[in-house]
């Protein structure tokens, strides 16, 4: 799949509690031209460490390459894995 570079893509991050070990949820959504939704995919990471960070990121870069827009919640501070506010 090519690169999306047409528009900027929506990260939305909200820090709250999970349940069990879990890192993140992590939704992911694909709209048409139309701006309505045509997929999403969720899925939970539990938290393994430093390995799990740099797992996140590279879905969530593939992610939004496809032109996906991402909500995540996590427990941790963003800053804690590698999000800075732009």
């Amino acid at each position: 799949m090519d690169p999306d570079t047409s528009e900027k893509r929506i990260f939305h991050y909200f820090q709250q509690e999970l349940p069990n070990r879990y890192f993140a949820v992590v939704r992911m959504e694909w709209r048409d031209d139309d701006h309505k939704i045509v997929q999403v995919d969720e899925v939970k990471l539990i938290d393994e460490g430093v390995d799990t960070i740099e797992g996140f990121a590279e879905v969530a870069r593939n992610a939004m390459l496809g032109g996906a827009e991402i909500l995540m919640i996590c427990p941790y501070d963003p800053e804690h894995i590698g999000l800075n506010e732009q």
